[in-house]
């Protein structure tokens, strides 16, 4: 017998996008509601006198009572958007089982047992929260008083440049990933529940990614992939699964489930989810431990709505080696010596420290055919910039490759060439030449620094 197709991914994907899109304008109002208690602390820090005052720093009592707050009113708000509108993200309406359900525009939200008691555990948390975000805040601001204090930087000076970073109001990057995760762990929470109410209808799940540019490594393989609702797979991998996930999960019939060859068939190498999104918060009624605790935060410049990174300012261009007319060999040969006379140990602004050493694998990292003669005449033009990256780049990213962080370092110095620098376990790896509209393609992981 013929069973049926699930219905098309691509509607469901429209769909959710309209959701993912009412989250994103819900969270711009929250940010918006912080810009005074932030700016009000700004000109607090700006009013104190000397690096004294900071070690007596006041605790931003309200930013974070507003922190929480916000918090609260996007769990409920997203609660009952997920209650609502997800009945939407479904199979077609045309398949004779839905004469059986209200039409989602038809449903009104209304508070039962469940739903109440859901978001209670939810925003039990939401200013414990908060306040372990902003005690961060202070420490941190402290903590930067200190160091400026210890090189001797004027204290105007300090003030002057001082960013609160990850909760300015140009550049919340903390606050947003917060707000946006919390949101959606809620709205996956309420379709969670009209989930339970329709399994004798719909017993299968399917998982279902945004399928546009911001589908990641994570998402991507587990797109489309169906499970039985109480499947262990669902503990482990139901959305959320990562700072900023938009992904969602739709409820099929055993008739379209047992049609499709993606049912019970995991991919060849299953990714894993960031840490603290390894369990299923909607079913739970928590938000992610990253989000609880104090853990660095991942995000990505896109969807943290990091400003770009701006070409530099003056640099010294005499530095630049002419390799015009070098042959592959010479200019080999110009990168070991460079290498070698590189080899020491570099401070990061963020007080790591990376080595260049000249190991037998760095010494033999462009001896490869892969590289281009022209690739190396344009990348080792840089060469004696290696140590300004490290000691005075731009932003620096750890990020995950093969389930270990990865620092680069980012550099511009102009509209089109940025340095990028990458390091393993504290030692130089690799260097590489990019043009500036190419590297919102490396910002993302835990932003550990940021000019």
């Amino acid at each position: 017998m013929l069973r049926p197709a699930p219905y098309p991914l691509s509607h469901n994907r429209m769909l959710l996008q309209a959701c993912s899109n009412k989250q994103t304008g819900a969270v711009n109002r929250a940010l918006s509601k912080m810009r005074i208690p932030v700016q009000a602390y700004r000109t607090y820090l700006f009013n104190l006198r000397s690096y004294a005052d900071f070690q007596n720093l006041a605790f931003p009592r309200d930013i974070s009572t507003a922190f929480g707050a916000a918090l609260t009113e996007l769990i409920v708000q997203g609660y009952i958007l997920g209650a609502t509108k997800s009945r939407k993200i479904r199979p077609a309406a045309s398949r004779i089982a839905f004469s059986k359900l209200p039409s989602a525009d038809d449903v009104v939200f209304s508070w039962d047992l469940a739903s109440a008691k859901a978001v209670d555990s939810f925003t039990s948390s939401a200013f414990a929260i908060a306040q372990t975000l902003s005690t961060e805040l202070r420490d941190s601001l402290q903590a930067l008083a200190k160091d400026a204090f210890s090189q001797g930087l004027p204290f105007m000076q300090f003030k002057e440049q001082l960013a609160m970073q990850g909760f300015d109001t140009g550049n919340p990057y903390h606050l947003r990933t917060n707000f946006d995760t919390a949101a959606n762990t809620a709205f996956a929470a309420g379709h969670w529940e009209q989930i339970k109410n329709n399994l004798e209808l719909f017993p299968y799940l399917r998982y279902v990614a945004l399928g546009n540019d911001r589908t990641c490594e994570i998402c991507g393989p587990l797109d489309g992939l169906i499970y039985p609702h109480d499947d262990p797979f669902w503990d482990t991998w139901a959305p959320l699964n990562h700072w900023n996930c938009h992904c969602s999960v739709e409820q099929l019939t055993a008739n379209e489930a047992e049609g499709s060859p993606k049912l019970n068939n995991p991919t060849d190498v299953m990714p894993k989810p960031q840490v603290g999104f390894d369990s299923n918060p909607a079913k739970l009624h928590y938000l992610p431990d990253t989000v609880r605790t104090s853990n660095p935060k991942l995000t990505d410049a896109k969807e943290a709505r990091l400003p770009s990174v701006d070409a530099g300012a003056a640099w010294d261009k005499d530095q630049k080696i002419n390799t015009n007319g070098m042959s592959k060999q010479e200019l080999l040969d110009t990168y070991h010596s460079k290498i070698i006379e590189f080899h020491n140990k570099y401070e990061a602004p963020d007080k790591s420290v990376c080595l260049i050493v000249p190991t037998k694998e760095v010494l033999g990292k462009f001896d490869s055919n892969k590289y281009t003669l022209q690739d190396l005449r344009r990348r080792f033009q840089y060469l004696n910039y290696l140590p300004d990256i490290i000691q005075n780049p731009d932003e620096i990213w750890d990020r995950n490759i093969n389930n270990k962080p990865r620092p680069h370092f980012i550099k511009v110095l102009d509209k089109n060439v940025v340095l990028v620098f990458e390091a393993v376990d504290g030692h130089y790896e690799y260097f590489n030449l990019m043009l500036l509209d190419q590297i919102d393609k490396i910002r993302n992981g835990i932003l550990r620094y940021k000019k």
